[in-house]
């Protein structure tokens, strides 16, 4: 088929589709509600064909990132396991550093997490960029310097940078191309991008919901040979590769790639070889079973109810309300922890604080798998006694992958 964006890694047209993934979006979302997966024939890479562009890509993690809000989001370095994650990146990037004046570029900065981390390791020269400004402002308070903005706007001179991160980028980017022609020319002579992403050919081992990596978010899915083809094409090689499990949450992981990239690099690795649309396909099946064991759950429990509570407002209920029981149900009340969400609308019911529900007697469903049991303890310690609707007895924890390098220099 002909697609609605050329491939983000080869600029190619035709490719298969997958999956079409659907979702129920909170009211003036600006990203698309729904789009196909699709496979590049050319290169292999995978993709969200999303009608969406890079201004409401933009304008999302402007107005509505998950990641301005410390308590719940990542990138802040407020939660342990995220702070440990951190330094584990700090780490890496600092090894590939010839002086402790080293100039820093972290793109998409969050609340700061990855510059406290840097500077704890002497490196003071650094500025994190991130398009929500409430995240800018926490980076600030930290006597870090940051800068509003997304990476299309950047406004450096040439040859700035020792080193640019993307920790957690690439995945979100509808403009891959245009994103790296902006960032390249500002790497040093002698710079590099240190690059992490999800690995897509794992997501089949790390499953906890359906469908967790097809969300409005991450629109690219990334293999080790197909992020190596993307940088080849301007210029960049690797220097070290390697797979590691990243923390999620505190009791969650996802797989991950990360590597260091330069200019003249002879890293060229393998190329083709780690059969990403297979393990794509896998990772489908995998998750329409968990989704229709459910929906088969959610039918039984809901049977006779007048209305239902849900709790929780993430990518799984944008899901659930477009492909499970759930779409046809009487919502009387989202409840959200966040407060980027909190005041907002959903399928035209208001996102209610928890205090909200004390003259609701209605049952609740806890769309959360990882966070299932201690939002019903905080539910009990509430002193509300709403029947509790489980999607899953218990979330199943996936193997978790002890950290490989498969590619380093000298």
């Amino acid at each position: 088929m002909e697609t609605l964006r050329n491939c983000p890694s080869c600029l190619g047209a035709p490719a298969e589709v997958l999956h079409h993934q659907e979702f129920a979006l909170i009211a003036g979302h600006p990203l698309a509600s729904g789009y196909d997966v699709v496979a590049c024939h050319t290169c292999g890479f995978v993709y969200a064909d999303t009608s969406a562009t890079q201004e409401d890509y933009n304008e999302f993690y402007e107005q509505m990132s998950k990641y301005s809000d410390p308590a719940t989001g990542t990138g802040s370095g407020a939660l342990g396991w995220d702070a440990e994650r951190l330094r584990d990146t700090a780490t890496t990037v600092a090894r590939f550093l010839d002086s402790s004046e080293a100039r820093i570029l972290d793109i998409g900065c969050a609340g700061g997490g990855l510059l406290c981390c840097l500077r704890a390791l002497g490196f003071n020269n650094s500025i994190g960029v991130d398009p929500s400004a409430s995240c800018v402002a926490e980076v600030r308070a930290k006597g870090l310097d940051g800068m509003q903005g997304a990476i299309g706007s950047l406004t450096f001179r040439a040859r700035s940078f020792d080193c640019i991160v993307l920790s957690g980028v690439l995945e979100h980017l509808r403009d891959l191309h245009g994103a790296l022609k902006g960032l390249v020319p500002l790497l040093k002579a002698n710079g590099f991008l240190y690059i992490e992403v999800p690995d897509a050919t794992a997501y089949a081992e790390f499953l906890y919901s359906p469908f967790q990596d097809f969300n409005t978010e991450h629109i690219n899915h990334f293999s080790p040979s197909t992020l190596r083809g993307l940088l080849r094409g301007f210029g960049l090689g690797p220097v070290f590769e390697g797979r590691k499990s990243i923390r999620s949450s505190a009791t969650s992981f996802y797989p991950d790639i990360y590597g260091v990239f330069r200019a003249n690099s002879d890293g060229a690795g393998e190329d083709g070889a780690d059969g990403l649309t297979s393990r794509i396909k896998l990772y489908i099946a995998a998750s329409r079973q968990m989704l229709s064991e459910m929906s088969e759950r959610l039918d039984l429990a809901l049977t006779g109810s007048s209305g239902v509570i849900i709790w929780g407002v993430g990518q799984l209920t944008m899901k659930l309300l477009r492909y499970s029981p759930l779409a046809r149900s009487k919502i009387v009340a989202f409840v959200d922890s966040s407060p980027v969400n909190r005041g907002r609308m959903l399928r035209e019911v208001r996102i209610v604080d928890p205090e909200d529900l004390r003259e609701m007697p209605h049952p609740i469903v806890i769309a959360s798998l990882l966070h299932q049991s201690e939002i019903a303890q905080q539910i009990r310690s509430m002193g509300l006694d709403n029947r509790l609707i489980f999607l899953r007895d218990r979330p199943e924890i996936p193997f978790i992958h002890q950290e490989t390098q498969y590619r380093s220099e000298g």
